[in-house]
């Protein structure tokens, strides 16, 4: 980041010394675009007063230049802008809607050993930094991962949903997401279904079959 604020404004850039505070900040969201694995862009969007939004701080690595990344940068700060103002997120939305896992799963996320219905907590979800895409490399559909941490080491994993081919690719993925938030132990109460259970063995996760169980539902 220092090094593409350096080729900003002769170097005297005011991003630097603003950075850790945008990384910090929960309520707005700090974006990167890369080029490869090199820092591309980045943007941020902050709230100034409630239902006030403010995208600041769009920078383009001169060398990335004409490729449509300040214009990704932007449409999505002003994507996220929607989302979180209004409290809804139609891309989770519409994954959700389209998703034979999530029906499988009756539409409930597992937390603290309560089931949850997931679409009246996704603004919850979203603004605890518990919502996570997880995208493989050539455009394949994407996959949602919902996952706490209740205690230091611990990332829980409440809820998993990608294309049944991909399960191996994500379970095999996960320990890096875990790893990247600080967290050495994995731990949840997926779907047992065969697909998810075959994929999580394989990438080493260890069932318990102590817990395995059956969720009833009754509509009121």
């Amino acid at each position: 980041m220092q090094a593409l604020s350096a080729q900003i404004w002769e170097g005297q850039d005011y991003v630097p010394g603003s950075f850790d505070d945008w990384v910090a900040d929960r309520r707005g969201r700090f974006m990167v675009a890369y080029g490869g694995d090199q820092l591309a862009g980045f943007n941020k969007l902050t709230e100034l007063a409630p239902g006030q939004w403010w995208l600041e701080g769009l920078r383009v690595d001169p060398a990335q230049r004409g490729r449509g990344l300040a214009r990704l940068l932007h449409e999505n700060g002003v994507r996220l802008a929607e989302e979180i103002g209004t409290g809804r997120l139609p891309a989770v939305e519409s994954f959700l809607d389209h998703s034979t896992h999530a029906l499988a799963c009756g539409g409930l996320l597992e937390d603290e050993w309560a089931w949850y219905e997931i679409r009246p907590f996704l603004a919850e979800l979203q603004a605890g930094e518990r919502l996570y895409w997880w995208r493989r490399p050539g455009g394949a559909p994407p996959g949602l991962v919902i996952a706490n941490r209740p205690e230091p080491g611990l990332f829980w994993l409440n809820y998993a949903d990608v294309a049944p081919g991909d399960w191996p690719a994500l379970a095999a993925a996960l320990p890096c997401l875990a790893a990247r938030l600080g967290c050495q132990r994995l731990e949840g109460k997926p779907l047992a279904s065969e697909t998810v259970l075959t994929a999580l063995l394989a990438a080493g996760w260890q069932i318990d079959p102590d817990v395995q169980m059956w969720l009833l539902e009754r509509e009121l």
